[in-house]
């Protein structure tokens, strides 16, 4: 199939054919084929745009992002001329959220039988950003557009954002970039709100495994069943919560302070949550890559561990010997 600008011609005709061959930015809407007066030809003014950038020189450019996902439909959006040049030329601008925007209002702006734009572009897409408010732009588009195999390819996508912006929290924490007020447990108690904090984290792991490997598979739907979007877009946001814990209880562990002999058992607790993190991030560009693959057939299996990194009883030993080591310099003194 032959391809313009990194488009197949299927694409570009179908971007045209979606935007009803009208530029879809909402302060133009030129029309972008026309008869031309006088003649038999016809006046094509329109182009399909990079919503993200084909190269790393242009605005709008993810790294992340393959070249079958820049290539996709997903990735397009229909505009004249002019305005396709006005946007690359002032990317700061024209940001990927605000173009997503424009294609998703003006596709429902043809869809509505062209009502009234002034009061259409207040009322449209409540429901889809109602229930995945916190979804990127292209997490959101890819819900509209509803591609091949669509369900992977949108937890791929949400999941990835997450595990990103995770990541970066997790990671200063790991490296001491940042510190919350802190609060003190006494040395004969510390084993004891020890323990309780790791049933907590206990908990979370769990939460994470029956989320990952029981909810998520069954918002995809049966082999041959549509999935439900909305459903998959909460499973996924209650699998960054539970991450979110995961932070939060290292977060806890690092600043409550105590006795010396129990440095050890804190510090072991450092990079707890950005190890995990980096799994999920694994796991999210693993389901990417498979769609760089033109319809990719066949079973995929993925695997996410998540783990202490140690055995439950090693940890409650190291915490017990830390305990031990208290009391025997308390005895000293």
């Amino acid at each position: 199939m032959s391809r313009v600008g990194g488009f197949s011609e299927q694409t570009i005709r179908t971007l045209a054919e979606r935007a009803h061959h009208h530029c879809s930015n909402p302060d133009c809407g030129t029309q972008t084929v026309m008869p031309v007066e006088g003649s038999r030809k016809t006046l094509r003014v329109g182009e399909a745009a990079h919503i993200y950038s084909i190269g790393g020189d242009m605005p709008r450019f993810r790294a992340d992002l393959s070249e079958k996902d820049l290539e996709d439909i997903t990735n397009g959006i229909w505009l004249c001329r002019n305005c396709h040049a006005k946007i690359d030329k002032s990317g700061d601008i024209y940001s990927a959220e605000l173009l997503f925007k424009w294609k998703s209002e003006h596709e429902e702006y043809v869809r509505s039988g062209f009502k009234d734009r002034r009061n259409f572009r207040q009322m449209v897409f409540s429901e889809l950003d109602a229930r995945m408010p916190e979804a990127s732009s292209r997490a959101r588009q890819i819900a509209r557009d509803l591609p091949y195999a669509w369900e992977y390819r949108l937890t791929a996508e949400i999941l990835y954002e997450y595990a990103g912006s995770l990541a970066k929290r997790a990671g200063d924490l790991r490296s001491g970039l940042y510190t919350l007020r802190g609060r003190y447990v006494d040395p004969d108690q510390y084993y004891k709100w020890f323990s309780g904090k790791m049933a907590e984290a206990a908990e979370i792991v769990q939460s994470e495994e029956r989320l990952i490997n029981e909810e998520l598979p069954m918002s995809w739907g049966d082999p041959g069943v549509s999935g439900d979007k909305y459903r998959i877009y909460e499973i996924c946001t209650k699998i960054r919560d539970a991450f979110y814990r995961q932070i939060e209880f290292e977060e806890d562990i690092l600043f409550t302070y105590t006795d010396d002999s129990f440095r050890p058992l804190r510090e072991f607790f450092r990079g707890f949550s950005y190890r995990n993190l980096e799994e999920l991030f694994k796991l999210s560009r693993d389901m990417r890559k498979v769609f760089d693959a033109e319809h990719p057939t066949g079973k995929f299996e993925f695997e996410l561990v998540v783990s202490f990194h140690r055995d439950v009883s090693e940890i409650n030993q190291m915490a017990m010997d830390c305990f031990v080591n208290y009391l025997n310099n308390k005895s000293i003194e």
